[in-house]
Formats: structure tokens, sequence, C-alpha cells
């Protein structure tokens, strides 16, 4: 069996916030960050570049060489590490969504050197970021992904640039006193060669994974859903969003009703004050405003919700209170929809810093017995509770607690502990929060 075949290098377009072309978004982890470059190493940018030379640079054409001959790339390093702890890596996902991109059509359509027949393999998976506009600085995010994150990220760290694919971008300060990013590439969004590459490889499309920033910010992305609706191809195509859900337009609303499935991932890393302190300055009230106005129209759309959740050191100790919300709120609803909702959890890879590999090891054995204990109460709740949904709902947790522990136990990233306790210090300072009061299992690390 090849183990190592994945069927992104030969139908997906992925693309970072700032344009960028990458093999796709778990390759950010790896030390090329699966970035495309040309033969002078300058990189593939939508706003520049065509679509069709980006998928025949010198990096994809490796990795699809790699796959076919089932061995490790170091681009593919996260999905490597997350198939070893028995999770569940965005290569098994891909071969699900994608299941007639087999290994054999993958030889078919491929040449010697690694380079495609892109008339028989067209564009069919696009991942697009948005940029990095955003209406949160979420703490295990950085400038690449928001622009609010600018200001903290000069006071915290005592530096006026930022890293970007390998790149310093400069920060420079407005005449109001605030910092902005002196390039033009986050704003890919405002070129119309960008939209233009886009549409033109809209035909063969399946999926659109839309992301941001925060994507429901970005009004070109509804000239996209127009372009697909007006040229009858929505009806074939599913959408994936990474939404924060503090906001949900109307417009937006009324377009999804035209695609074949609306996937909605809702990014939350706790519930209430939890959420609000890691993901600031988010306000739960809002975001559960606008899941009850997207679940109002489920007998309209072909859609699908759950949670997102960026399992890190924050929230390490609060996964279970996630789990027990999710439990309450949604297993045993009984509002119309509410009850297929379910959580995702995601490692975090990068910053090491903010990774729950960096806790000392009391604290890792505590999280460990806490997950078994819970996952023990929920087969004691079993003989109480016994429906599809509930032992659904428990197969799953069981599933997501026994592949963290793992995450856990196969790396120690301990030498980081001193930076994430600085760091977060700091930076409650900056914003005048107190993780003691938040979560003071973190807290006490930090206070004593």
């Amino acid at each position: 069996m090849n183990k190592k075949f994945c069927p992104v290098p030969w139908s997906y377009l992925a693309l970072k916030n700032n344009g960028d072309f990458r093999v796709c978004c778990h390759a950010n982890t790896s030390n090329d960050r699966g970035l495309l470059r040309k033969e002078d190493d300058s990189k593939f940018n939508i706003a520049t570049d065509k679509i069709q030379d980006a998928r025949q640079s010198k990096l994809m054409n490796e990795v699809r060489l790699s796959m076919l001959n089932n061995v490790e790339h170091a681009t593919c390093v996260r999905c490597d590490k997350e198939d070893l702890a028995g999770m569940h890596s965005r290569r098994q996902y891909e071969k699900e969504r994608a299941q007639d991109v087999t290994l054999e059509k993958a030889l078919e359509v491929t040449n010697a050197d690694g380079s495609i027949d892109t008339q028989k393999m067209a564009v069919r998976f696009m991942d697009l970021r948005f940029g990095n506009r955003c209406n949160l600085k979420c703490r295990m995010c950085g400038p690449t992904d928001s622009e609010l994150w600018y200001d903290d990220h000069v006071n915290l760290w005592d530096q006026t640039t930022f890293n970007e694919g390998g790149e310093q971008v400069q920060l420079i300060q407005n005449a109001k006193g605030k910092w902005t990013a002196d390039t033009k590439k986050y704003n890919w969004i405002d070129e119309d060669h960008s939209w233009d590459q886009i549409k033109s490889n809209l035909n063969e499309l399946e999926y659109i994974y839309i992301v941001g920033g925060e994507p429901l910010l970005v009004s070109g992305h509804v000239e996209v859903l127009k372009e697909c609706i007006e040229r009858g191809l929505a009806s074939k195509i599913t959408l994936e969003y990474n939404t924060n859900l503090t906001l949900l337009p109307d417009d937006v609303l009324e377009l999804w009703k035209q695609f074949k499935i609306v996937r909605v991932g809702i990014s939350i890393d706790g519930v209430k004050e939890v959420n609000d302190y890691i993901r600031s300055p988010s306000k739960w009230g809002q975001i559960e405003f606008n899941l009850n106005k997207l679940m109002s129209h489920n007998t309209k759309l072909n859609f699908e919700v759950w949670f997102s959740l960026t399992y890190q050191a924050y929230n390490a100790y609060h996964l279970i209170t996630v789990l027990e919300w999710i439990k309450n709120e949604f297993v045993l609803s009984d509002k119309p929809g509410f009850s297929k909702i379910s959580l995702k959890t995601h490692p975090l890879h990068k910053p090491e810093h903010l990774s729950v590999k960096i806790l000392p090891e009391n604290n890792k054995a505590e999280l460990i017995q806490q997950y078994c204990d819970y996952i023990q109460k929920l087969k004691n709740e079993q003989n109480l509770i016994s429906t599809p949904r509930f032992e659904k709902f428990l197969k799953s947790t069981e599933k997501t607690l026994n592949s963290n522990i793992a995450f856990i136990k196969n790396e120690d990233l301990s030498i980081h502990l001193d930076t994430f306790l600085r760091f977060t210090k700091d930076l409650d300072k900056m914003r005048s929060e107190n993780i003691e009061k938040v979560i003071p299992e973190i807290g006490r690390l930090i206070y004593g």
C-alpha cells in the first residue's frame, strides 16, 4: 500500500494569505513552507503569475515523484507526524474527499520529471486565503494572519519586521501612530489578475476552501460565488469556510443556497470567556447569535456545520469543558439541525512556544489522566443515554482524546516553556487580560 500518496499535488490549488502559491496549507510547518518557486528562486504569486505555471514548479514536481515512489518528502512532515501519532492527518482527509484522484490516475497523467498534463488533470480543489484582514488577533496567530496583530507584534517582540515565507515584511507607522505593513502582497485580492486566474479555473472545480484572515470580511469572494452561479457551476461545487462567525452577512447566506453543499467550520478555542481570551476581541454572545441565525436556515440550505478547535497549551485544560458543551448543547439537543454539529481538533505545531508539548511533565500527566477519566465518564453515561447520536459522540470523543494523548507523548518541547510564560505575561499586560482568572491551571505556571 502506498501510504505517502495524497491527491493534493495533482488536483489542488493552494494560496497563502499573501497570494503566494504553496503545495498545501499543512506544508507551512516544513522548513521550505511548501512554497512554489521559479527558477530564479522568486515565489509564484497569484497577483502576477499564472496558476498553470505554479502547478509545474520544481517543488510540486518533486513532491509528486516522492509520493508516487511512496517515500517521505520534507514538505509533508506535518502529515507524517500526525499519521505516526494515529491522528487523522490532512493526507487522510484528502484521500477520503478526492477518492477518484487515485494513484493509478496520478501515474497516468504524470511525466517522468513529475510535471503533469494539466489538460487531463484540471484544478478541482481550491484553498484560498484572502489576505490577513481580520477582526480578531488570536494568541496563536500573528501578523501574517491578522493585521490587528501589527501593534502587538512590535510591542511584544520589539521588532518592526516579521517573517512571511522566509522574507521579512517591514512594518511602518502611519500618521495616527498605528503600525501597518509596507507591502501590497496582502492586497492581492484587489488585483484583477488574481480574480481572472481564479475564474479561468472554475470549470472543473468541485471544492473551494475559503479562509482568511476572516473570509466573511472580504467582499471580493462574493464575486467568485456570483461567477459560479452565473456560469451554472454552483450546483456541483461544495464550499467550505473557516470562519470565526463573529459576522454572517445576509447576502452571503442567500448565495450559499445555490451551491451543492456549504460546509462551515466555526473556529473556537474554548467556550465563553476562554474563547474570548484566546481569540481577542471575540465576543461569545455574538458567535451564539450568528450560530442561531445560521441554523435557522437549515431547512433551506444543504450545509454542514462543525466547530474547529486549535489544540494548544492555552486550551488543553479546557478541552473537556468544550466537549461537555458540545454534548449538552448539540448532541442531546432537540433543536432542528443542531444535533449534527461536531467538534474537530487540530494540534498546534507553530509557534512551538504555544504547543501543548511545552508543558511540564506533571501537567502532561494531569491532562492525560483528565482525558482518560472523561472517556470513562462517557462510557458510564452510555448506559443512561443510549442513542445513535450519543454513541457517535462517544466514539469520536474517544478517538480525539486518545490522539491528543499520543500527540502530547510523542515529543518534548519544554525547552520553549520560558518563552511561553514570558509571552503570556507580556501579552496579558498589553491587552489588559489576566490568564489567572480565565485559565487558572496555566496561570499557576506563571504566577505560582
